[in-house]
């Protein structure tokens, strides 16, 4: 199963933050392109990942793990490994990162 894990520590602290990476780069397979948000391929569901993870969070941080389906399939604007990565592990055909993005309200 394929999950995202996105994470704030509150307040910063690089040793955590250096020991949160660790822990999700023990997933069977792992993918990070974007700050504190990480795709992980594994086994656990969202609890299981929750209890290895929670040995590093306090009480002011903030974390949210999402299971990616074939139902839900994920949209954004990754590099062309990153959908590589992706495809390989929800086997399927990903959009394009460019395809259908919203205007810039800017221009």
């Amino acid at each position: 199963m394929i999950h995202l894990v996105t994470f704030t520590l509150n307040p910063p602290d690089v040793a955590r933050q250096m020991k949160m990476f660790e822990e999700l780069q023990t997933s069977a397979a792992w993918m990070h392109e974007i700050n504190d948000t990480w795709l992980i391929d594994s086994a656990e569901n969202k609890f299981q990942i929750w209890n290895r993870l929670s040995k590093h969070v306090l009480p002011g941080d903030r974390m949210l793990i999402i299971e990616i389906t074939h139902q839900n399939v994920p949209w954004g604007l990754l590099t062309a490994q990153g959908w590589a990565w992706v495809n390989l592990h929800l086997a399927i055909n990903s959009p394009s990162p460019y395809q259908n993005l919203p205007p810039n309200p800017s221009t």
